[in-house]
């Protein structure tokens, strides 16, 4: 359960959690780091938030430095998954 003053999500998994990670990204900030070898990109339509293909220590890293920037773009992280999916 997320409670009213919830204002950012971060999650590490596989795609086991994603219906739950997908709800979440409907209303809260959320950010994904996938841990799963190939990214389902069909799944990737109804997801609102930051998502990171993650598949060593560098991405992991990497993507943990780009949502702690100021500005990032979700919808371009998302696109850049559907395209390493592809």
């Amino acid at each position: 359960m997320v409670s009213n003053k919830t204002e950012k999500f971060v999650a590490f998994s596989d795609f086991d959690a994603f219906n739950e990670i997908t709800r979440l990204s409907k209303s809260i900030k959320t950010f994904y780091f996938c841990f799963e070898e190939k990214l389902k990109t069909s799944k990737l339509k109804d997801f609102g938030g930051y998502i990171k293909k993650v598949g060593c220590i560098d991405d992991l890293v990497n993507g943990l430095a780009e949502i702690n920037q100021n500005s990032y773009e979700s919808l371009k992280h998302k696109e850049d998954n559907e395209n390493d999916g592809q």
